[in-house]
Formats: C-alpha cells, sequence, structure tokens
C-alpha cells in the first residue's frame, strides 16, 4: 500500500523536481507547462503513475507485466528526454534522478519476494475467504512446542483467527492449534500470516491452514458451512488502512527490511 501511496504522488514529485531544476516556483513552472504540451504527454506525467499505482496495489499477475512495462517505456523515455535535450547542471541532475528511481523501480519488482506476491495468489491474505465470528477457547503449539490456551475469534476454509498473549508466537511460523468441537479434538496446522495487536498484553493473528490431517479439515469445512448456513456475522480480518499504515511505519522505524515482503517458510 505504501509503495501505491509513492506512485500515485509521482506526479506532484515530478512537478517540484522539474520546477526546482528549472529556477521556477512550482505554480509558474505549472502554468507553463500547459501551453502547448500534447495530450500524449499530460498522459505520460499524471495517468501513468496513477495506473502504476492502482495495480502495485491490487497486486495482480497481468498486473506485474503492466507495471513492468509502463516504467521500462518512463525510463527509456526519461534517457532519450536527456539526451536530445544535452541537459546539464540542475536539469541533468532532474533526469537523472528519474532515471535511478525508475531503473530502481524494476530491480525492486523483479526481487523474488516482491515478485511472488504478484504471481502466488496464497501470499495474498487480503483475498482471503470470508472468516465468520467464534468466540472458542483452543490450545495453540508454539514452535517450541511450547501451549498455552488462546481465543478462536473467526473461522474460514482457508484459515482462523486467533487472540493470543503477545510474543507467544511470530510471524510466519508455522503452529498446531487443538480445536474443540462437537464433543471432538480438530488438530489443525497453520502458519501465522500476520499480527494486529489488540491492547492489555494480546495479539489477534492471522492464520492460513497448511499441511492438516483430512479429517480434522473435514471436520473444519462442516464447521463453516454450518456458520454460513445459520448466517453468521463475518469478521473483519483486514486492518484499516489508517492501522496498517502505523503498523508499517512503526516497524519500518526499526527496520528498513519492510520495504521487501517477507515470504513465508516452507509449509
Amino acid at each position: 500500500m505504501i509503495l501505491a501511496i509513492i506512485q500515485c504522488l509521482n506526479p506532484i514529485t515530478s512537478v517540484l523536481l522539474s520546477a526546482w531544476a528549472s529556477q521556477l516556483p512550482p505554480s509558474l513552472w505549472f502554468q507553463g507547462f500547459f501551453q502547448g504540451v500534447s495530450m500524449f504527454t499530460l498522459v505520460e506525467v499524471f495517468l501513468l503513475p496513477w495506473i502504476q499505482g492502482l495495480l502495485i496495489f491490487f497486486a495482480k499477475r497481468w498486473g506485474f507485466y503492466v507495471i513492468i512495462s509502463i516504467t521500462g517505456y518512463i525510463l527509456a523515455s526519461n534517457i532519450r528526454e536527456a539526451s536530445l535535450s544535452h541537459a546539464h547542471g540542475a536539469n541533468f541532475l532532474a533526469f537523472l534522478v528519474g532515471i535511478i528511481l525508475n531503473l530502481g523501480l524494476i530491480v525492486y519488482f523483479f526481487l523474488p519476494s516482491v515478485r511472488s506476491v504478484y504471481f502466488r495468489k496464497d501470499l495474498r491474505w487480503w483475498e482471503s475467504l470470508p472468516r465468520y465470528k467464534t468466540n472458542v477457547t483452543i490450545t495453540v503449539e508454539n514452535e517450541d512446542h511450547v501451549k498455552t490456551s488462546a481465543t478462536l475469534v473467526d473461522l474460514s476454509l482457508g484459515g482462523a483467527g486467533v487472540s493470543i498473549s503477545d510474543g507467544f508466537i511470530n510471524h510466519e511460523d508455522i503452529i498446531s492449534l487443538l480445536i474443540p468441537y462437537q464433543n471432538k479434538t480438530i488438530l489443525m496446522r497453520a502458519i501465522v500470516v500476520y499480527g494486529r495487536s489488540l491492547g492489555h498484553g494480546h495479539t489477534r493473528y492471522g492464520l492460513e491452514w497448511v499441511n492438516s490431517p483430512e479429517e480434522d479439515r473435514t471436520l473444519i469445512m462442516k464447521w463453516v458451512y454450518s456458520l454460513e448456513k445459520n448466517e453468521a456475522k463475518q469478521s473483519r480480518s483486514l486492518p484499516s488502512l489508517s492501522e496498517d499504515f502505523l503498523v508499517w511505519f512503526r516497524e519500518a522505524k526499526r527496520n528498513p527490511k519492510v520495504w521487501v515482503p517477507r515470504l513465508p517458510k516452507s509449509k
């Protein structure tokens, strides 16, 4: 989301950078830019970055190719304009910044962990199946084989949400859940996909089922279908945009690696 917003703000950055290179106030440069400029140039400067931003946000396979194509076109256009205008000084620096940023964006999207988000639907947890609200006390076993009680707060065919003490499990951990259901105990294994603090020493974790016994998966399916049939309330499994940004910003201050998605461990 952060990169999508930055990309949508790219036209403003381009105007400020060009105005600085021309040693003109941004408002004056903006007025002069529209005098005699072609529609094609307007699309290139103002529309293409917005298309890139939207495609970055929605993270679809076909969007990956469009993003790379648009960025490659803008990169080639910057190189061509820099060579034809014989830019020097501040103008050359402005072109150089644009070339470096677009080249860096192409390299970034070809990083395995970034590219995988666009080509693997299972990594896009925000596209998960509907989750139905529950309130069941369960047992969770972490990777150190330590067990503790937790609350199953929602359930779906693809995963679940649990409320558990802070720090007991971590992002990308593969854990086991013992879930009571109709006088039986369901054993499910899951990978921790994301976490959101609930305060008071507890965190809500989103889980994705992995490598669970067939019999237990069948019981989960029956449970979910019964919740759907009874029109159980659905849980909002995604954090709001403001929550998402604040979580990212706090993490970014401590660790710059948050700019690159982390692939889950092998299941």
